[in-house]
């Protein structure tokens, strides 16, 4: 077999693949919309195998995966089209480039798909776990918001402050994270499950020119968090990170289970 030979069996393969992949991530899709059945057994059958095994591979390593894996897509595209610039990379090199390209993208969305996607169609928080939902009045919202300034007030003198007065965090917020939401599990099966350990991002500035405080990266099955927010703002935003681990995807479902962790904690 000729070397064009083997390159044109090579590229078929990836479009193959490639095909494969967007229809699998098409099929999925579809189904989880059409029916909450499918997507509620996924999430509570399939869903945890992955995070078990895929998640619990990644939190060996004691840097975020996915932003490791983040700069290295960017060296690559840097280094390619700089190689196109040049002129080393032409005619044939930049179709086989379009085509890594192509499968790539047909992996990263499947992956979307599997450890994300599907589960935003599954049974809300409140429904599996019985919590009860309905119309409230301004006078028990008004109790509510006086409670927590209450809760505030309390704890306002019992926290350690930094020079600049604010709260100094001197627990590890990642290992106190998963031991609050292994707590709240045992009130609520529906969180049951492995918890990776949460990890600050080595370049935290990806998520404060963001305006955000943690992502959940479905490629690698990881909870981040930015380090450059306040410290109080921290075991929060863990513990909401961790909540898409148990796939619930909704981000108002996520703080809901945020806060019960963190006000359960014992912390």
């Amino acid at each position: 077999m000729t070397e064009e030979s083997r390159t044109m069996k090579k590229n078929r393969i990836k479009l193959a693949i490639s095909a494969a992949l967007w229809m699998a991530a098409l099929i999925l899709s579809g189904a989880a919309r059409l029916t909450g059945t499918f997507a509620q057994w996924y999430s509570t059958h399939i869903y945890p195998l992955w995070v078990g095994s895929v998640g619990r591979l990644m939190g060996y390593c004691p840097v975020s995966v996915s932003e490791m894996l983040l700069y290295l897509l960017l060296l690559g595209a840097v280094v390619w089209t700089a190689g196109r610039i040049s002129g080393k990379i032409a005619g044939r090199g930049l179709y086989h480039g379009f085509l890594n390209l192509f499968l790539l993208a047909a992996v990263l969305c499947f992956l979307y798909v599997v450890n994300c996607g599907i589960n935003y169609h599954r049974e809300s928080f409140s429904d599996s776990s019985g919590i009860q939902t309905g119309e409230y009045s301004a006078k028990e919202l008004e109790a509510v918001c006086i409670w927590l300034t209450e809760e505030l007030a309390d704890y306002n003198g019992k926290i350690e402050r930094n020079e600049d007065g604010g709260m100094r965090l001197d627990l590890p917020a990642e290992e106190n994270a998963v031991k609050a939401m292994e707590r709240l599990a045992q009130e609520y099966p529906e969180l049951n499950g492995y918890f990776p350990r949460p990890k600050e991002l080595v370049n935290s500035c990806i998520l404060s020119v963001q305006n955000l405080t943690g992502v959940y990266s479905p490629f690698t099955i990881e909870a981040n968090f930015n380090g450059d927010v306040q410290d109080y703002v921290i075991p929060f935003t863990a513990c909401h990170e961790l909540s898409h681990l148990r796939g619930f995807m909704q981000e108002q479902e996520a703080n809901f289970i945020a806060f019960l962790a963190c006000v359960t904690s014992g912390q």
